[in-house]
């Protein structure tokens, strides 16, 4: 196991604007994480917002990669229909299913063809997935965020603080053990009865557009190298400077857990 002596390398990723919203969160949060974290962990944030578009993205992995030998790469993007933090597991070609990277323009119009994908990755699975432990780091990121509150969606940071009704945005105790439940998207939504309480999850329902696309790529290239240990956060959407501070907090929570658990397994 590398001590703690050694620096561990992380690259993060943030997207830019789509759809009319021009301050994606994953870029906000991105922006702001620190350059160096305790226990020797050094962040490198890329300088500028990932264009929400396929052929650019597709250019710029490689050679971000390649700068520098980084431990473990983190790509965030948003899933504006969620309202919790979610690791992805997996990503995939989608020049076999019904719609996809083809089917779905990204902000310039334009789309990754199913040519396109049979060029760049005739030699690759179908589906790839990350080296990372995601059990073990949601464990770990579950616990360390414990402690951490949740502002509501929609509040304003024109709301008096005084007036302000603080609820616990976890009830788990920090440093309690925590069970994984190994649930998707789709099996949260199904059992309404049963509504998710966890703020940050494991998930593998990434999706066919750039958030799906920049993973699948840099799990891709990071394989020729060694392990693919890249992983895709997603972020809920989030429009106030607290929630982009607590999303930061959740964040370096996340970097810390992912560390903690590539170094156990050294």
């Amino acid at each position: 196991m590398p001590s703690p002596a050694t620096v561990t390398k992380v690259l993060v990723t943030g997207f830019g604007a789509f759809m009319g919203l021009e301050d994606n969160p994953s870029w906000e949060i991105a922006s702001r994480l620190p350059r160096t974290l305790p226990n020797n962990i050094e962040v490198t944030t890329h300088p500028e917002a990932i264009p929400v578009a396929y052929h650019p993205v597709f250019d710029l992995v490689p050679p971000l990669y390649a700068a520098d030998d980084y431990d473990i790469v983190l790509h965030t993007g948003l899933a504006a229909a969620r309202e919790y933090f979610a690791v992805e597991q997996s990503s995939s070609q989608s020049r076999l299913a019904e719609g996809g990277y083809q089917s779905f323009p990204d902000v310039n119009g334009e789309v990754f063809t199913v040519a396109e994908q049979e060029a760049a990755w005739v030699d690759e699975p179908l589906s790839l997935e990350t080296d990372l432990d995601l059990i073990r780091v949601v464990e770990l990121w579950k616990n360390k965020t414990s402690h951490i509150a949740f502002p509501p969606l929609g509040d304003d940071d024109t709301q008096d603080p005084a007036t302000v009704i603080t609820e616990s945005w976890r009830g788990a105790k920090a440093g309690s053990p925590v069970e994984v439940e190994l649930r998707n998207d789709f099996d949260y939504a199904s059992a309404v009865e049963d509504a998710a309480t966890d703020d940050v999850r494991w998930s593998d329902e990434v999706g066919f557009y750039l958030c799906g696309f920049i993973y699948y790529t840099g799990l891709v290239e990071k394989s020729k190298t060694g392990l693919r240990d890249v992983v895709f956060m997603h972020v809920p959407y989030l429009d106030t400077e607290d929630q982009c501070a607590m999303g930061v907090e959740v964040t370096i929570e996340l970097i810390n857990s992912l560390v903690e658990s590539w170094r156990e397994r050294q």
